[in-house]
C-alpha cells in the first residue's frame, strides 16, 4: 500500500515537473498568443463611430506611475478580467505590419490590448497626439514593430469619422524622464508613439510623425479603409 502511494506521488510529481517544463519552454509562444488574442478581441472593425464617441466621454487613467511592466501575471489577468475597455480609435502602420485599437488612458489592461492615449485632453489630428504601448520579445505584437519603422513611412489613425495620416519625422531612444516629448508644440499637428526601447525598460523608443493629410473615412480610398476593416 505504501509503495503504491509512493508510486502515485512520484507520478504526480513527474507530471507536474513535465507541465512546468512545458510552460517554461513555450512561455514565449503562450504569451504572444494571449496578447494577440487580447488585441483581436477589440478589433475596431467590430465597433461603430458612435461606440467610439461614447467611449471618448468616459474617464481614463493618465497616471504614468500606475503602468506596470509586461509580465505573465498581467497577461493572464487581462485574459480573465471581464473588461469593457474604452476603445476610441485605431492605429495602423502597414510598413511594419502594426494594427492596434486605441484606448482612452493608460490602464494596464488597455496597454496589453493596444495603444493608450497619454493626455486627457488630446484629440486626433490636433496638436501632439501621444500614444503608448508595450514592447515585447515577439517583435510582431503591440508597439514592438516600431523598432523597424523608418523615416517618411506613414502612420494612419482613425476615429471612424476621419483618417489622419502622419509621416514619420523622428525616431530615437531617450531616457524615461524625458516626458516633454509628448508636450504640444505651437502651430504643429503631430503624433508621438512611446514604447520601451529595450526589454529592461531602461530607455524609451520615441517615434514622431507630422500630420500630412486628413480624409473623411467614407471618402478614403479602398486601401486606406482596409487598414481598419
Amino acid at each position: 500500500m505504501i509503495k503504491r502511494i509512493k508510486r502515485i506521488f512520484l507520478n504526480l510529481l513527474l507530471i507536474t515537473i513535465f507541465l512546468i517544463g512545458l510552460v517554461l519552454i513555450f512561455n514565449f509562444q503562450i504569451r504572444s498568443y494571449l496578447l494577440n488574442k487580447q488585441v483581436q478581441q477589440y478589433d475596431i472593425a467590430n465597433y461603430s463611430k458612435k461606440d467610439l464617441e461614447d467611449n471618448l466621454k468616459r474617464k481614463g487613467n493618465f497616471d504614468f506611475d500606475s503602468v506596470g511592466s509586461i509580465s505573465n501575471e498581467l497577461v493572464l489577468k487581462a485574459q480573465f478580467k471581464n473588461s469593457d475597455l474604452p476603445i476610441i480609435g485605431g492605429i495602423a502602420i502597414p510598413d511594419v505590419k502594426l494594427s492596434l485599437p486605441i484606448y482612452k488612458g493608460l490602464d494596464n489592461i488597455s496597454l496589453l490590448s493596444g495603444a493608450g492615449t497619454m493626455k486627457s485632453n488630446q484629440q486626433m489630428g490636433e496638436r501632439n497626439y501621444a500614444l503608448a504601448s508595450h514592447s515585447a520579445k515577439d517583435k510582431t505584437i503591440l508597439f514592438s514593430p516600431l523598432e523597424f519603422i523608418s523615416l517618411k513611412e506613414k502612420i494612419y489613425v482613425t476615429d471612424l469619422k476621419n483618417i489622419y495620416i502622419y509621416q514619420v519625422s523622428l525616431k530615437e531612444k531617450v531616457d524615461p524622464s524625458k516626458v516633454e516629448v509628448i508636450d504640444d508644440i505651437p502651430n504643429k499637428e503631430m503624433i508621438t508613439l512611446v514604447t520601451c526601447g529595450d526589454l529592461e525598460a531602461v530607455t524609451r523608443l520615441i517615434v514622431q510623425g507630422t500630420l500630412i493629410d486628413t480624409v473623411e473615412f467614407k471618402n478614403a480610398n479602398q486601401y486606406i479603409q482596409s487598414l481598419f476593416s
